[in-house]
């Protein structure tokens, strides 16, 4: 088995919280993004239709089902990341307003969709990227450590 890279497998959950599903070989330390769409195509029989690509992606989702070495990456609804959001506002060394403004908007049910303005208006939009970051590499090697698979930094 190889020694999987964790940027890989970082990047890999980044697009998973993005509505695509990722998937990992451990055998080769491949990382692959495919829409769900491309998993329908491959269960119907294959995508003939469409671009190269589409076609592409269904055979590489046949392969991913017909392989048992292929394992799914964590996606959105095993990250938390309104908890992430919330560690965020526990951690930020900043002014009370700016710690206010950030419960308001987790508070509000809104975060998915204002927390990005908000961070970049007050000027936390590096040190948010680089916590949620921490945090997906903390994630993904509590993921390596519970399937039993070594990783590089």
């Amino acid at each position: 088995m190889q020694v999987l890279k964790l940027d890989d497998l970082v990047r890999g959950l980044e697009l998973s919280l993005r509505q695509l599903l990722v998937y990992l070989n451990p055998t080769t330390g491949q990382v692959v993004a495919i829409t769900p769409e491309a998993f329908q195509a491959a269960e119907k029989g294959g995508s003939d239709s469409g671009k190269g690509w589409e076609q592409m992606e269904a055979r590489l989702a046949a392969e991913i089902l017909d392989n048992a070495d292929w394992m799914r990456l964590p996606t959105r609804q095993e990250v938390d990341e309104y908890e992430i959001m919330h560690r965020f506002v526990r951690n930020v060394v900043v002014n009370e307003a700016k710690i206010d403004e950030l419960n308001r908007i987790l508070q509000s049910g809104l975060a998915e969709r204002r927390w990005e303005m908000v961070i970049t208006g007050l000027n936390l939009a590096d040190d948010w990227q680089r916590f949620r970051r921490q945090m997906f590499r903390r994630a993904m090697k509590n993921w390596c450590t519970i399937h039993d698979l070594g990783y590089e930094e």
